[in-house]
């Protein structure tokens, strides 16, 4: 709940930057790659895949904020702790 609408500032995960910092030391991730990695984790119950739109809802960034997070996408993406669907299709 306290990641949902977070807009990716930090005095709105403070509470679960201990948790987050786990993530990110486990998967050797930032701490924003951590954070699209839990909403991806978390979307992924409810859903077969999820692309960047769900991301940028789920948090509620603006367009600005979206298109910074495209380099922390490309690094998951790079690391293999997320995959890209288009390549299976």
């Amino acid at each position: 709940k306290q990641i949902r609408h977070s807009e990716l500032k930090e005095e709105s995960i403070v509470d679960i930057k201990p948790k987050l910092d786990l993530i990110a030391n486990y998967l050797q991730v930032n701490q924003n790659q951590a954070v699209i990695f839990v909403v991806v984790f978390v979307l992924g119950f409810k859903n077969i895949s999820t692309d960047i739109s769900d991301i940028i809802n789920f948090l509620n960034l603006d367009v600005v904020d979206s298109i910074g997070m495209k380099p922390d996408i490309d690094e998951l993406l790079k690391k293999n702790i997320l995959i890209n669907d288009d390549e299976f299709r």
